[in-house]
């Protein structure tokens, strides 16, 4: 539980960034803009955040990322959009890979 408690700061962002940034979504243009770009970016800085934070890898933060995305695909895309769910928790593991590697170092 207190591994899960340390995590929440940081899934708040990404959280707060999946439900809300698919909601403004006008077209395809912006749709992909928020997919490729938004997101990532976003993922990217809480993890790499969280693995300067903990200073070790955490493989449970990107799969929680992961899961967190897939009711957004279920609700407000289509299954077409599923193969973010692995990029995602992707580039959530890198950031944290990136985070915890800066932070060993010092």
């Amino acid at each position: 539980m207190k591994h899960l408690q340390r995590m929440v700061p940081y899934l708040l962002p990404n959280i707060l960034a999946f439900a809300l940034l698919p909601i403004i979504l006008s077209n395809t243009a912006s749709a992909m803009m928020i997919l490729l770009i938004g997101l990532p970016l976003i993922i990217l800085i809480s993890a790499f955040l969280y693995g300067t934070k903990i200073k070790k890898i955490d493989a449970l933060f990107a799969l929680a990322i992961g899961i967190l995305f897939i009711p957004v695909v279920v609700v407000l895309m289509n299954n077409t959009a599923m193969p973010y769910v692995v990029v995602y928790a992707g580039i959530a593991l890198l950031g944290n890979m990136l985070g915890a590697l800066i932070k060993s170092k010092e």
